[in-house]
């Protein structure tokens, strides 16, 4: 249930931001996409920590509906955020030199991002 509904909500921030994609950068750098994946990575990132956690038992949660929406935010949430699909689609379509940089920035940023995050 909370898949389905975190979802809905994921693709719907998604294409808010798919403007972003047209009117900002130069060089054909897919600001749209980038600012999603990246952030959706890190908020997966966040997430998976917390399960991990409580999986642990670490930290503790009581509610079983509260594990069931963090799996949501990671399985819904953020799949539908960050599509694969889309970032390799804008990669084959960029001139190279600028496929370069933006999958290089992409990657390095999500990663470096969620090493923060995972200590």
């Amino acid at each position: 249930l909370f898949v389905c509904l975190f979802g809905m909500i994921g693709a719907y921030i998604r294409w808010l931001f798919s403007p972003l994609n047209k009117c900002c950068c130069p060089n054909h750098f897919k600001m749209g996409t980038f600012i999603v994946n990246v952030l959706g990575s890190w908020i997966q990132g966040g997430a998976r920590v917390a399960l991990r956690l409580y999986v642990e038992g670490v930290i503790v949660i009581k509610e079983a509906a509260a594990v069931g929406a963090l799996e949501g935010v990671i399985y819904g949430f953020c799949s539908c955020l960050t599509t694969v699909s889309t970032f390799a689609g804008e990669l084959v379509a960029l001139p190279l030199s600028a496929a370069i940089v933006y999958g290089i920035s992409s990657i390095f940023c999500a990663q470096f991002g969620i090493l923060l995050i995972r200590g």
